[in-house]
């Protein structure tokens, strides 16, 4: 009887977009001893920093690999946000880029995919050349005006898609990171939550819906290959706006007893999850930060990454 593929997937927001989170080696170094060993990975809020000349200041992507000794993974960065084409003040001046901002560096903002060597196949031409991911932003749906102006309400969303082979066959893996809108925070005293609002659910509605489309129009229809999604969903699991993902036959990978309640630590949401077609069986791990971090030292990130153990039968 032939062995059942298993694969760990996994997606993490890095934290390079909060405040001075990440601004520490130490951090990513973490971060990718967490992450090393999967063989998916999709990361959220992944920067990269030039200066005026054009020299690397800072490329998060490439640290993390470097930590992890990831040399053996396809990687994928596409930024939605360059602060020389959105260009703000409030963002690029704020306390996680001021530094940079003041040298006229240019900061790009985005998120990634890492793909083991083993599981790698090619592009969607099916040629050889590398770079095998589509990278495709999601539209507005808002009504308002589509310019960046610093903010998170007109801030870009995108996604990513790639073509993996798992156990002899075809996988779509997608990674995202959907809007969550300033109207949904709230404080009451010192403490701060959030709120979905009528907006912003529908906000969210719409790219789900949109996102699923665009993975189904890139499915091979002979193979109607499965899909794993992974990313920072700016909602819960049971939140209506995710109910779109029915339609790839994707569920979430449940999370195994006492793995955690939250992955959002300032709102202690459960935001970061993975989906995957039905075919799949696995568990996800919501991994506690907390136990590698140091007293007095900023936090690894405001976002726990989640890991999921994924097992499909041999003939789909």
């Amino acid at each position: 009887m032939p062995t059942q593929p298993t694969i760990k997937a996994a997606t993490a927001n890095i934290a390079g977009a909060a405040r001075q989170l990440n601004t520490q080696s130490r951090n990513l170094e973490v971060l990718a001893g967490i992450l090393s060993g999967c063989d998916l990975i999709g990361l959220q809020e992944v920067v990269s920093v030039f200066s005026a000349d054009g020299d690397v200041v800072r490329d998060d992507l490439a640290q993390l690999m470097a930590f992890a000794d990831l040399s053996e993974y396809h990687a994928f960065f596409f930024c939605r946000l360059d602060s020389h084409q959105h260009s703000s003040p409030l963002k690029w001046g704020g306390a996680a880029f001021v530094e940079y901002y003041e040298k006229n560096c240019r900061i790009l903002q985005g998120d990634a995919i890492l793909i083991k060597n083993d599981h790698f196949v090619c592009d969607f031409w099916n040629d050889a050349r590398e770079g095998a991911a589509l990278f495709q932003p999601i539209p507005w749906y808002t009504g308002k005006p589509t310019f960046y102006q610093g903010n998170r309400n007109t801030e870009p969303r995108a996604m990513l898609l790639t073509r993996v082979k798992i156990g002899g066959q075809n996988v779509l893996y997608c990674c995202t990171h959907l809007s969550a809108l300033s109207e949904e925070n709230h404080k009451d005293g010192a403490a701060s939550y959030r709120k979905p609002t009528d907006h912003a659910t529908a906000l969210r509605r719409r790219q789900v819906e949109w996102i699923a489309q665009f993975i189904q129009s890139y499915q091979n229809a002979a193979e109607k290959e499965p899909v794993i999604l992974s990313g920072d969903f700016n909602a819960a699991p049971d939140a209506p706006e995710l109910a779109a993902l029915q339609s790839l036959d994707l569920q979430l990978v449940p999370f195994s007893a006492g793995s955690g309640d939250y992955t959002h630590r300032g709102h202690r949401l459960l935001i970061d999850l993975i989906f995957a077609d039905r075919r799949f069986s696995g568990t996800s791990e919501i991994i506690d930060l907390s136990k590698y971090e140091v007293a007095g030292a900023p936090p690894i990130s405001d976002h726990l990454p989640v890991i999921s153990t994924l097992t499909l039968p041999q003939n789909g």
